[in-house]
Order: structure tokens, then C-alpha cells, then sequence
């Protein structure tokens, strides 16, 4: 992922003049981006500025506690920003492995099938 201009502004704010965080609307406002654009970029900045890519690691996102998105000044800040994606993750983590279970289940039904029909396929008969 490569960091754009709009990165910088997101983070430009959040790390540099309203550490104490911004709400939705104020980020949207105070960054000139729509409000899905917006979102789409602090969905890339939680990565890039975890890795580092924007200078130091810092978790960014958002703080439940606060009702702001914001650039953890703490600790406990940066455990509840990344509890809250995490209350996101893992039930859809959790639905994904039951659907690759199911999957399981159709190749199977898909595998019983062929065995079964394998004979009409293969025109064999049962010879005594």
C-alpha cells in the first residue's frame, strides 16, 4: 500500500493537532474527504501507521471510550482502539471457518454423487 496525500492529512491530524481524537463528521469535515473516502483511509492508515510507513508505530483508529478516531496516546488507549476492531474480527472470523466447514460438506456430497453415478458413466455392469 502506497501512502498518499490523503494518509498524510488523516494522520497529519490526528497525530499533530487534535491528539485528543476527532468524531466522524469533524474528520470528514477538517480532512475534505467524503465521508467513505474518509473511512477507506483510516481503514489503510491503521496499517501503514502500525508498520511504521508513517513514521514511528502508532495504532490509530477508533476509541470506543471516546467516540473518537484518534492517534493512541497510551497504552490502555491503543489496547481499547485495537478491542474494538477486534470485537469486529473475530465473530466473522469465527463465520468464516464454519463456512469452510460447509464447504467440506458439499465436496463430499459432490464426491459421493460421482461414486455413485460412476457406473452409469462408465456403462459397467455387474458381471457374474
Amino acid at each position: 500500500m502506497t501512502v498518499t496525500d490523503a494518509h498524510r492529512r488523516v494522520y497529519d491530524l490526528l497525530t499533530r493537532h487534535y491528539q485528543n481524537g476527532l468524531s466522524r463528521d469533524e474528520l470528514a469535515r477538517l480532512s475534505g474527504l467524503p465521508d467513505r473516502t474518509m473511512r477507506r483511509v483510516i481503514e489503510e492508515l491503521r496499517t501503514l501507521a502500525a508498520n511504521g510507513s508513517m513514521g514511528e508505530p502508532a495504532v490509530i483508529g477508533y476509541d470506543p471510550q471516546t467516540g473518537k478516531y484518534a492517534a493512541a496516546q497510551s497504552r490502555e488507549q491503543a489496547e481499547r482502539i485495537t478491542a474494538y476492531y477486534r470485537s469486529y474480527v473475530h465473530p466473522m472470523l469465527e463465520a468464516l471457518r464454519a463456512q469452510e466447514r460447509a464447504i467440506d460438506h458439499y465436496r463430499r456430497e459432490a464426491e459421493q454423487g460421482a461414486l455413485f453415478d460412476a457406473p452409469k458413466k462408465l456403462d459397467t455392469r455387474y458381471v457374474r
